[in-house]
């Protein structure tokens, strides 16, 4: 082998999304690089990278999506037995009560965006197995990534709710209120 093969064989990263695909009007994915040109020309053939590329993109496509407020909101709506149960002090039961009088939960529907940002962090380690759960059945997660979720996911919620809560609560205020006065008892 030339020195000239060796050089490219040792630095060749088979397809690379970059910016030059961008200049170039290339679909995003597969970027063709220019040492894959001279891989090629040299009689060297790598395996079409885009299939899996693109598979391992759409996990991370799927976290993005849920972790915006209507993602998280959509997320909670699968966990109200074990939102309600978690809240602090019995508030749950209170909750599941207070659903059982008519224009009840109406009236203290106003104290929900000042209530969900200081009872939500004291809920979410109760929860976290359950939401750790949901999130691992809408999302199809390689095995190493799904064993590093109940290290990251709760340093994530800790990051990202305190700036979110202010948009996730009116999302979710109705749907628990209908949860509680149908199925919360």
């Amino acid at each position: 082998m030339t020195f000239l093969k060796r050089k490219i064989m040792a630095r060749i990263q088979p397809g690379r999304s970059d910016l030059s695909c961008f200049r170039t009007n290339v679909p995003f994915g597969f970027c063709p690089s220019p040492l894959d040109f001279a891989a090629s020309a040299l009689g060297y053939e790598f395996p079409d990278p885009n299939p899996e590329v693109k598979k391992q993109w759409a996990v991370f496509e799927a976290m993005i999506a849920l972790m915006t407020p209507q993602g998280f909101a959509s997320l909670m709506e699968t966990m109200w037995p074990e939102l309600i149960d978690a809240m602090p002090l019995s508030m749950g039961l209170m909750m599941r009560f207070m659903g059982k009088i008519p224009g009840a939960l109406e009236l203290i529907k106003r104290m929900f965006p000042v209530l969900f940002p200081r009872l939500l962090p004291m809920m979410m380690p109760k929860v976290m197995p359950v939401l750790l759960n949901r999130v691992s059945e809408r999302i199809s997660m390689p095995d190493d990534m799904l064993e590093q979720m109940p290290e990251l996911m709760p340093k994530v919620m800790n990051q990202l709710m305190p700036h979110m809560i202010k948009d996730v609560v009116p999302l979710v205020t109705e749907p628990m209120i209908e949860f509680l006065k149908n199925k919360g008892s």
